[in-house]
């Protein structure tokens, strides 16, 4: 009996498939399954080869995320926002896994651990299910090419990212990185969940939704 108690304390929680928004919402397949669990407040505690394992499909995931890579991904429910934590069996250093003008720009980033608080919004202003996650530990950011850097010049810069949100806008899913720059200002990057590029010039409603918590105490 304590032997089953302690397995079954140490077996993977992974929800099912079924969570996941529509390949007509979002591409990625990876990316619809993290929005479906956010949405459906599902709890999460899997590594990542376990994680293939179930869902092999995964691994073709436009991210190209190195699963194997992760020792222990959470996501833990609770009245003052979910908390997700991803650690790494080491710190990492990949590239950027979506394109600016068909290139792939950079690298991200991350210490060993890597922790958010998520607070769900529902709506807010023009989005709707609007999810925001608070980085509470860690490091997580983007090294860009440098002759990126020059040619976009505002549109685009290193970032230490502090803040990651999903939202929904005019039926459109987008997720949105907000952090600081190596000059001391803020950034917000908006990423398109369907056709899975980099907004240039996204709405101003996804840039002011990171602003606002970047800006917050």
């Amino acid at each position: 009996m304590l032997f089953i108690l302690a397995a079954s304390a140490t077996w993977p929680q992974i929800p099912a498939r079924s969570v996941s928004r529509d390949e007509s919402e979002i591409t990625d397949v990876f990316l619809a399954y993290i929005v479906g669990i956010m949405l459906g407040d599902h709890e999460l505690d899997v590594d990542g080869p376990t994680l293939l394992e179930v869902f092999p499909e995964f691994e073709g995931s436009s991210l190209d995320f190195p699963f194997h890579d992760i020792d222990r991904i959470s996501r833990v429910s609770s009245p003052d926002g979910a908390v997700i934590t991803v650690d790494f069996v080491r710190p990492l250093s990949f590239p950027v896994p979506v394109d600016i003008l068909g290139y792939h720009p950079g690298l991200i980033y991350t210490t060993r651990r890597v922790a958010f608080v998520e607070t769900a919004l529902g709506t807010h202003g023009e989005l709707s299910h609007v999810h925001v996650l608070i980085r509470r530990d860690g490091e997580i950011g983007i090294d860009f090419d440098r002759w990126l850097d020059l040619l976009l010049g505002s549109l685009l810069s290193d970032v230490d990212a502090r803040v990651l949100a999903v939202a929904e806008l005019d039926g459109r899913w987008h997720a949105i990185l907000g952090g600081d720059t190596p000059d001391g200002s803020t950034i917000v990057g908006v990423l398109d969940l369907l056709r899975n590029r980099i907004l240039l010039r996204p709405a101003s409603a996804l840039r002011d939704l990171a602003r606002e918590f970047l800006e917050s105490p």
